[in-house]
């Protein structure tokens, strides 16, 4: 970003405000052809706290309605399983998404990054773990060069942490800031608080209001998280680590859905898409219960990746193949729809579930699927794809005039 700028680039850098992009984006549609910015930067555009202010479809009808517009690039950072998800999301319409896996940093770098830190801070810094690596993390290169040694770092923050008697309350903290997903508020008592900010000493925490009038704690950057979580927390095994995230997700569900939600789409990321019905209709969900299959865990990671698919085709496969149909490019069905989301309709094609995205319905635009279509409900529709290595199907709206094929 520094060097666009030295070079004369139009640049605008929105820090993690994922909720202004839209704003921006409105104001360069609205004085177009007026030269706009060329470059926007967002800090970690899709985490899920990010995606949860930002309105995704709203962003895709302005690039798919509007290719007159000189639309700049936006540039975002985060793992790749954040970019999968943005890309499922949009699902090819109007925007152009690449992915660039930044590689480790080389000696020459490092060292550049080293002298450009002595430069801008006139601090005398010493290269640690993180400079030594052949090939390290930029980011962890900068925590270091800021923090010093990330251990020590965390083994000090650890002696406040017990001298404030606040260890034990920011496990599940903790746990979710390094998952990208920020705490309620609420969890932390009105002393705890206090106390948290008294040891605040590098303005690493904030507490952040939202429109309703509760708040959310943020830590630190994940990164950091993860270091001080892996030095304050030491359970006895790693499942300890698990532990606290499905205690964190526990007590989300009784006290903040909307954290339960970005939870779920950790532990969803990925792997299956997951789509949640609206809070309002969640009370009704309470009490019932489904199969899944656990595919696998991963302790170190706090990762417990499960599929509904798994058990749906286990059934399948006990009612007999004879009363499953295997569809073929072109052929034209009547479904079932089996689910509705906001980016389309999934739906059941003779024993198999199909994507009929949002943008291959006949009328795209046309306001909330959920009031426009029926769960149980039947609809014509296309085979356009097939992935049988990925098990996924997709569907385009059938015509009017177009028949079934048997």
């Amino acid at each position: 970003m520094a060097t666009l700028v030295k070079e004369g680039a139009r640049v605008l850098w929105l820090r993690d405000r994922a909720s202004e992009l839209l704003g921006v984006m409105r104001s360069i549609e609205a004085h177009a052809p007026t030269r706009g910015p060329e470059y926007i930067f967002v800090d970690d555009l899709y985490d899920p706290q990010g995606r949860a202010r930002l309105d995704l479809d709203e962003l895709v009808s302005l690039a798919t309605y509007r290719p007159d517009v000189n639309w700049p690039l936006v540039v975002t950072c985060g793992p790749p399983e954040f970019r999968q998800d943005l890309e499922d999301d949009a699902g090819g319409r109007g925007l152009r998404i690449h992915d660039w896996r930044i590689p480790p940093v080389d000696q020459t770098e490092s060292e550049t990054l080293r002298h450009w830190f002595v430069d801008r801070t006139g601090r005398s810094v010493s290269p640690g773990p993180a400079f030594e690596q052949g090939e390290g993390l930029m980011v962890s290169m900068m925590f270091e060069l800021r923090h010093d040694d990330l251990e020590q770092l965390a083994h000090r923050f650890r002696e406040r942490l017990e001298q404030r008697e606040l260890k034990d309350a920011l496990y599940q903290p903790l746990a979710l800031d390094r998952l990208y997903v920020l705490t309620p508020a609420g969890w932390l008592t009105d002393g705890q608080r206090a106390q948290l900010e008294a040891i605040n000493q590098d303005d690493d925490f904030s507490f952040i209001s939202t429109a309703s009038g509760s708040g959310y704690l943020k830590l630190t950057h994940p990164h950091l998280s993860d270091a001080i979580y892996r030095v304050v927390r030491r359970p006895a095994v790693e499942i300890g680590y698990t532990d606290d995230v499905v205690a964190a997700f526990d007590r989300a569900l009784q006290t903040d859905p909307a954290t339960a939600l970005r939870l779920l789409r950790v532990f969803a990321s990925g792997h299956e898409r997951l789509e949640i019905s609206q809070p309002d209709d969640w009370d009704a969900t309470v009490g019932t219960s489904g199969e899944m299959e656990i595919l696998k865990i991963e302790p170190k990671s706090l990762s417990i990746m499960v599929s509904r698919r798994a058990v749906l085709e286990r059934e399948r496969r006990a009612i007999g193949n004879d009363q499953i149909t295997s569809p073929e490019v072109g052929q034209i069905i009547d479904g079932r729809i089996d689910n509705i989301v906001d980016y389309g309709l999934f739906v059941d094609v003779g024993g198999t579930d199909g994507l009929l995205h949002r943008s291959k319905l006949l009328d795209p635009s046309e306001g909330d699927l959920r009031l426009r279509f029926d769960i149980g409900g039947q609809i014509r529709v296309e085979v356009t794809d097939i992935e049988r290595e990925r098990g996924r199907i997709g569907l385009a709206e059938g015509e009017p005039g177009d028949l079934p094929q048997p």
